[in-house]
This record gives structure tokens, C-alpha cells and sequence, in this order.
């Protein structure tokens, strides 16, 4: 076997007998993931106050069409904003490092749509997207990663 090297469009094999595409012999043979069990839902204040949560009310819960309009505004302005933000640092405009959270949006939505009012976010990367999905108005964000007085850290 060759040793690593980086692949080119053209190039899609590590040697000339192996193939690099998923039904490959070299990727492992796995099994189908279990089906997930209903579990009770929980959120972060619960568990911190002793608070028992009531069962799911059903194991596939369903959005209203409202309910899913607004996870969808919140990921499209998930989308836009990290956008603007790659705009921007391309330019040259904004300085030090920018980790985008593009593709991950409704990770963000998902999750910090569960939590309650009282429940806090810590985050340490690809945080832009989570301030936004909490509320934060997206010019503090912008601000806050421009460096400004305006931004989020210093208006709080």
C-alpha cells in the first residue's frame, strides 16, 4: 500500500487495488443502528433542580406548520448570517479565526429550541449560530465578532 497522499478529482484510489468509495473493502462492515427508545423529556433545569419530567407525550412528536416555519426561519438565518461571516473574513474585514456553522444549522435550532428560558448555553466553538437561535439580535452577534463596543460581551 502507498503511503497517504492527498487525492485529487481524478485520483479516487489510495493504491491501484483498492478502490475509496464506501462499499470498499476497506471501510468496516457495520451494523444497522438500533431503533431509539421514547425517552422522557428532560431539560437542562430539571435535571439541575431534582424535577422530575413528564413521559414524551408521543414517540414521534409532530411540528404545527407554524412550529416548523419558525425552526425553519431560525435555520435560514443560521445559513445568512455564517454567509455574511465568510463574506466578511474573506474580505479581509474581520481579523483572528472564523469557524462556520454552515450544514449544522438545525443542530443548533433542534437543541436550543428544547431548552427552557431559565436554561443557559456555554459555548466554546461554532457559537454564532446558538447565540442567534437563543435570541441574541444577530447585529450584536455581528459586532461582537467585529470587536465592537456594540458586540454582545460588552453590552451585556
Amino acid at each position: 500500500m502507498m503511503p497517504h497522499r492527498v487525492l485529487s478529482e481524478v485520483d479516487t484510489t489510495i493504491d491501484e487495488r483498492a478502490p475509496l468509495h464506501a462499499s470498499s473493502s476497506l471501510w468496516p462492515r457495520t451494523k444497522p443502528a438500533p431503533r431509539l427508545r421514547t425517552r422522557k423529556a428532560l431539560a437542562v433545569s430539571d435535571v439541575l433542580s431534582g424535577n422530575k419530567a413528564a413521559p414524551a407525550a408521543a414517540a414521534h412528536p409532530s411540528a404545527t406548520r407554524d412550529e416548523a416555519l419558525e425552526l425553519y426561519e431560525d435555520m435560514v438565518l443560521g445559513r445568512f448570517f455564517e454567509d455574511m461571516c465568510a463574506q466578511m473574513y474573506y474580505r479581509g474585514k474581520m481579523f483572528g479565526f472564523v469557524h462556520l456553522y454552515n450544514g449544522q444549522e438545525a443542530v443548533s435550532t433542534g437543541f436550543i429550541k428544547l431548552l427552557n428560558q431559565a436554561d443557559c448555553v456555554v459555548s466554546t466553538y461554532l457559537d454564532h449560530v446558538h447565540a442567534l437561535s437563543k435570541g441574541v439580535p444577530p447585529r450584536s452577534v455581528m459586532a461582537e465578532l467585529f470587536g465592537k463596543a456594540t458586540g454582545q460581551s460588552l453590552s451585556v
